[in-house]
């Protein structure tokens, strides 16, 4: 993230409102942020953000889900040591 969007986000959250920036200037800041970062539009933005943000989730996932396979296959054998053979 880049420092001057850490900045703003800062400083609109001040606690005193007088020294938060005003919405014209918060406009202006990410239209400058915008085309510095190659943006035109801000659904563009947005939209490059969402993907992003869903390759990591699914990458999340998919290590998550190969984690609960080995570990039920590890739950499986320790049950299969419990419980006595069927001699059937």
């Amino acid at each position: 993230m880049d420092h001057r969007q850490v900045t703003l986000v800062r400083n609109c959250w001040r606690e005193n409102s007088v020294n938060r920036p005003s919405t014209d200037f918060i406009c202006e800041q990410i239209k400058e942020l915008m085309t510095s970062a190659g943006h035109t539009n801000l659904m563009d933005h947005l939209f490059a953000i969402l993907e992003d943000h869903t390759i990591s989730l699914e990458q999340e996932v998919e290590d998550r889900s190969k984690e609960l396979m080995e570990e039920k296959k590890k739950a499986d054998i320790l049950l299969a040591r419990m419980l006595p053979r069927c001699g059937w």
